[in-house]
């Protein structure tokens, strides 16, 4: 059988969330470890998100894409210790809450065995991932549907996903344009960001995005982890995906800085309209 290409990709800023275990009900968790293990699902999950990224191309540079949930959605069931720091044992109690693996990944890094359920994309997040299925779902309510777990946004670096990041969440991750928050940690900035611009510059577009993506965050478990995926953006950008200029202006905001503010804003648009540029050439 000859293989199915993925699709060629596009530069996109992609937003997950990496759920517990505990987040899923009881009876899907073990079809959960199951698909983890099936050969592909790696590549099925890229794919999916090359394919929302063209929609993204399509549907406008403004455009936020969910990517399709279901077979290649994404759950954190383990931790390593790139995630909780040096010398943290994983299955001891993370300051977040207990490790749901039990520490099974690291008594299998000691056996000389690679962790089970690893992603290669995730492993610098230290998260241990698993694939959900689709139909996985245990929202309250009749007919009820769980929120996209992936974000795309194509040929963009959106300035309100960029208010949960900071510097040593890219270190953790391992750099590159890529971040990764706990949960609990990307709603308070949200939250800090949204007060901060509706008392500095008002009901705006950005407020509002900020307002969208802080309800979208709630609805997860609260132990999950959100990660911002610029990587194939920033590489068009000379390395720079505006996280600093985006905190600098937050905090110019609130200080009564508007000059300051205005030019992280400045740096911010130039960096836009050079994607743009590129994304009406190509």
């Amino acid at each position: 059988m000859t293989p199915r290409l993925l699709p060629p990709a596009v530069p996109a800023t992609t937003m997950r969330v990496y759920e517990p275990l505990e987040a899923f009900a009881i009876a899907d968790r073990p079809a959960l470890e199951v698909l983890a293990l099936r050969e592909g699902a790696d590549r099925r999950a890229e794919e999916a998100e090359r394919t929302a990224s063209w929609r993204g191309v399509l549907a406008g540079r403004d455009a936020v894409v969910p990517g399709p949930d279901g077979a290649d959605a994404t759950v954190q069931t383990g931790w390593t210790t790139a995630a909780t720091g040096a010398g943290d044992d994983p299955g001891a109690v993370h300051p977040d809450g207990p490790h749901p693996d039990g520490g099974r990944a690291d008594r299998a890094r000691g056996a000389g065995r690679p962790p089970a359920f690893l992603a290669t994309r995730v492993l610098r997040a230290g998260g241990v991932v698993l694939v959900c299925p689709v139909g996985a779902d245990d929202t309250p309510g009749p007919g009820s549907v769980r929120p996209p777990r992936r974000l795309v946004r194509a040929w963009a670096l959106p300035e309100a996903w960029l208010t949960l990041v900071r510097p040593e969440d890219g270190e953790r991750a391992g750099g590159g344009g890529r971040y990764v928050v706990p949960m609990s940690t990307a709603r308070s900035r949200a939250a800090r960001a949204l007060r901060t611009l509706r008392l500095g510059v008002g009901e705006t577009e950005l407020t509002a995005e900020v307002e969208i993506m802080a309800r979208w965050l709630e609805t997860f478990h609260p132990r999950a982890w959100v990660e911002v995926d610029a990587g194939p953006v920033v590489r068009l950008t000379g390395g720079e995906d505006g996280a600093e200029d985006v905190q600098m202006g937050l905090e110019c905001l609130a200080s009564g800085d508007p000059t300051g503010a205005a030019a992280a804003y400045h740096r911010l648009t130039t960096r836009q309209r050079l994607l743009d540029d590129l994304s009406r050439s190509s």
